[in-house]
This record gives structure tokens, C-alpha cells and sequence, in this order.
């Protein structure tokens, strides 16, 4: 559990904002510890790409996305649909969502079990937070819940504190 420094409310571990008062329970790390939010080491490998993360990605075929989980060098391929559910598996519920963060620490980074919906349409890819606890930012900037967000190929995205970068092919 943790203890607010504020109100002195307990939250579960993980947890970013007290649900009370809404102060920060976490500080971001700056320095050499931040080497697993938001920069991968240049010799990792996944299926997007061999480059560093300071190389800009290739857009992947039209009607694919790739999520590049930051600081653990995977990547996941979306393909088949035009809407994904990103957050983690709900044991009690037997609820999975599309994109399941779960195996990548969601829970203790902060991820809700619905976070946030990625959405391939005419216009291009969004994203909306739905109503999160610990909220969606897109580019290092807070998105307001359930109002979309349209993003572009290569931007950084965070669900609570797990960053990841998106890639697909701008539609014309």
C-alpha cells in the first residue's frame, strides 16, 4: 500500500494519483535512471527495426499499427481491426483487453484495466482515455478523458507511467 503524503490516504501499489486529493504519488526519475522511460539501449532488437529509438521508424503497411513498448525493446504488430482496447487482463472478470500491458508491469506502472482506445479511421490513428486513474499523455502532454486525440506516426504515449511509441502509415 501506499500512503499519500497529503491527505494520508492508502492506495494500492501502483497507483500514480491519490483518488482522494489527486496529488502525484510518483516522481519521475531524471539522470542515468531513466534509461527505461522513453530511451531503449542501441543494440536491442524487435520486430519493428534493428535502429536505435533516435532513428525515426519506417511506417509499417497501411492498416497495421506497431506498438515499441520504451525500455524493454518489444513490439507489438495490430492488425485485423480498427479499434484495440489497450490496458491489462481483469483476473476477476476474465476481461482482456485487445492490447494487454499486463506481462510488461501495467499494473504496477499504472495501467487501468480499459485505459485508453487506439483507433485507425479515415482520418488517421487516436487515441481516448477512458477515464483512466492515472490518465494518457500523448508526446509528454495530458490528454482529457474520453475526447480523442489524434496522433501521428512515431509519437510517444503514456498509460500511467508505461511508455511506448506508435508507428503506421499516415493516411493521405
Amino acid at each position: 500500500m501506499i500512503i499519500c503524503p497529503n491527505c494520508k490516504h492508502e492506495e494500492y501499489d501502483g497507483t500514480l494519483f491519490c483518488s482522494e486529493c489527486g496529488v502525484r504519488l510518483w516522481q519521475e526519475k531524471h539522470g542515468d535512471d531513466t534509461a527505461n522511460i522513453g530511451h531503449d539501449s542501441p543494440n536491442q532488437t524487435d520486430r519493428i527495426s534493428t535502429a536505435s529509438i533516435e532513428h525515426e521508424y519506417p511506417a509499417p503497411p497501411s492498416g497495421q499499427i506497431f506498438i515499441r513498448i520504451h525500455g524493454v525493446g518489444t513490439s507489438m504488430v495490430l492488425t485485423g481491426k480498427t479499434e484495440y482496447i489497450l490496458g491489462r487482463k481483469d483476473p476477476r472478470t476474465s476481461s482482456i483487453p485487445d492490447v494487454d500491458f499486463g506481462s510488461f508491469g501495467g499494473q504496477q506502472m499504472g495501467v487501468s484495466r480499459q485505459h485508453a482506445r487506439l483507433k485507425y479511421g479515415t482520418d488517421g490513428v487516436s487515441i481516448v482515455d477512458l477515464s483512466s486513474t492515472n490518465g494518457t499523455m500523448v508526446n509528454g502532454k495530458t490528454i482529457a478523458p474520453n475526447e480523442p486525440r489524434h496522433i501521428r506516426n512515431g509519437d510517444d504515449i503514456r498509460l500511467g507511467k508505461l511508455a511506448f511509441s506508435v508507428y503506421f502509415a499516415e493516411k493521405k
